[in-house]
């Protein structure tokens, strides 16, 4: 459910200054977690968790917590440790997390050396609602494995409780969520006309800050500019619905 998730990022950029200094072992660290990630999106598996166990730091803890999280796909998922906006530096790693995976993955280009990648990444410039954007689409897996099962109709996402500076990060918290919860899984049950099956999901669904998702207003919509530098995310295609649940 891609274009459920083409958000509109307004024209004004809030940048990031990343220009992260990282100790050699916490670089080596954070690549070889990146790598891990990036021939399993999933997290799945003792071995993965196992594997990047090994990897932590004091800087890396909550990163390799999230992505075991993850590849749980359980309720631990939905602890404030997960769900909470994580600092700027964290964003910044998880952004390159993303990096090396996509350097890999791209077939169009030539891979280039992980390590230039990642320093590149820590020395730029990057919008905060994009690291932040980022950061959701790679824990939204274990939110997508949750709700294969589990009965989230009684369960409340406080974003007022979860750090965010404005709506228009609540907006980017709130698609993806949803897009976890019934992106890929709606278009699928729709292929197939399963209505009874659709249905059966939204009763399920979550609420956020105590309202069912279809409480949304918006607030503004605007088309994002200037964005030849940014490299956009999986899920944007340059626009974001800025909103407020009532």
């Amino acid at each position: 459910m891609k274009y459920f998730l083409s958000l509109i990022l307004l024209a004004a950029s809030i940048f990031t200054k990343a220009q992260i200094k990282l100790d050699q072992k916490d670089l080596h660290n954070l690549i070889a977690i990146a790598e891990l990630y990036s021939y399993n999106t999933d997290a799945r598996g003792d071995q993965f968790a196992k594997s990047i166990d090994s990897l932590r730091t004091p800087k890396l803890n909550h990163i390799v917590d999230a992505l075991i999280a993850v590849g749980k796909g359980d309720h631990t998922i939905l602890e404030t440790q997960f769900l909470a906006r994580p600092n700027e530096e964290e964003l910044v790693l998880w952004y390159v997390i993303r990096e090396i995976h996509y350097n890999r993955t791209n077939e169009k280009v030539k891979a280039r050396p992980v390590v230039a990648v990642a320093n590149e990444v820590l020395s730029k410039q990057i919008d905060s609602r994009w690291l932040l954007d980022n950061y959701y689409y790679r824990i939204h897996g274990g939110i997508a494995s949750l709700f294969n099962e589990a009965d989230l109709s009684k369960y409340n996402f406080n974003m007022d409780s979860l750090g965010f500076k404005d709506d228009t990060e609540k907006a980017i918290f709130f698609l993806n969520m949803m897009d976890a919860l019934v992106g890929g899984r709606f278009k699928v049950l729709q292929m197939m006309k399963n209505n009874k099956k659709i249905l059966e999901f939204c009763g399920k669904l979550p609420t956020f800050n105590g309202k069912e998702y279809f409480y949304l207003k918006t607030l503004t919509t605007q088309i994002l500019i200037g964005l030849d530098s940014i490299k956009q995310s999986p899920i944007m295609n340059g626009t974001l619905v800025v909103f407020t649940v009532h």
